[in-house]
């Protein structure tokens, strides 16, 4: 199986510390994301990664053909943007990196978690769905992709994905190994079929947060806009202020509800968009 690991974003919200390093660069632990995640990639059998670069492509360039020799790392390709395609443009672009293959991962680079792939890979086989996204549970639904989930087993209650105590003191978004008071035990990989989406809604109508981790069937092409220019795609980008990039949240994942799966995540996760996050990912990312 292969995979798209998109990684060139500007990291402007991580300002200064992307000044001069990438965000997908960025250490934990002494090993920058993209390590890790490549590192996760090869340990669920994926052999093949095509990494998107933008924004100081020269510093990711320099690090893949530092550790090009690697044979815990699947095979690289690195494909350069010049200007931004967009989350789903870059998967359009590239759709003959898939090959014959039936089935393909996506993520998004500037994720960092600790869950199981290759149990994701199974789930989304046993469905049989055009896509299956991995979900977290967000305290702040009206700044991400939500859901709503048929037969979804695990009780959307609006709580805190990722918490930890430091002495007396409550910090949020942070994690903790021991069970909170009152929370139900895990149950990660339960989920069921998707009924709703929107991106960033005013008025979320769950908790349960795209987590820029797909595993999608190569039918999910049939609901690509045959150019990422189309004229409904400007008329929505003017709406966002977008610049025409062709987006999973905005222009895709709307035209499958009905047709695609969540798979709940448990584990730890965190987005490290933000230099809060990132102080957090630093502190409680184990070696």
């Amino acid at each position: 199986m292969k995979a798209f690991l998109l990684a060139a974003g500007l990291g402007l919200r991580l300002r200064p510390l992307t000044d001069n390093t990438p965000k997908c660069l960025l250490p934990l632990n002494g090993k920058p994301l993209l390590g890790i995640w490549l590192d996760t990639l090869k340990k669920h059998g994926i052999e093949d990664v095509l990494i998107n670069t933008h924004y100081l492509a020269e510093k990711v360039r320099d690090f893949i053909c530092d550790n090009k020799k690697r044979e815990d790392w699947p095979a690289i390709k690195l494909f350069h943007e010049p200007d931004l395609l967009g989350s789903a443009g870059t998967v359009m672009a590239n759709r003959d990196f898939i090959g014959a293959d039936e089935d393909f991962v996506v993520i998004y680079a500037d994720n960092l978690t600790c869950f199981d792939l290759g149990d994701m890979v199974k789930y989304h086989f046993s469905h049989n769905g055009v896509l299956t996204i991995g979900l977290f549970r967000s305290d702040k639904p009206w700044a991400c992709g939500i859901v709503e989930i048929k037969h979804c087993e695990i009780p959307c209650k609006t709580t805190l994905n990722l918490q930890f105590k430091k002495k007396n003191e409550n910090v949020r978004n942070g994690f903790s190994d021991e069970k909170r008071s009152g929370q139900e035990d895990s149950h990660e990989g339960e989920g069921g079929l998707i009924t709703g989406f929107e991106e960033k809604p005013e008025h979320p109508r769950s908790n349960l947060a795209n987590a820029g981790i797909y595993v999608a069937n190569v039918r999910i092409f049939d609901y690509f806009p045959e150019m990422s220019w189309s004229e409904t795609i400007k008329q929505e980008d003017e709406r966002q202020g977008k610049n025409g990039a062709l987006d999973f949240g905005y222009h895709i994942l709307p035209r499958l509800v009905g047709k695609m799966y969540g798979y709940i995540i448990d584990s730890f996760f965190i987005d490290i968009g933000t230099v809060e996050n990132y102080e957090i990912a630093k502190k409680m990312w184990r070696k």
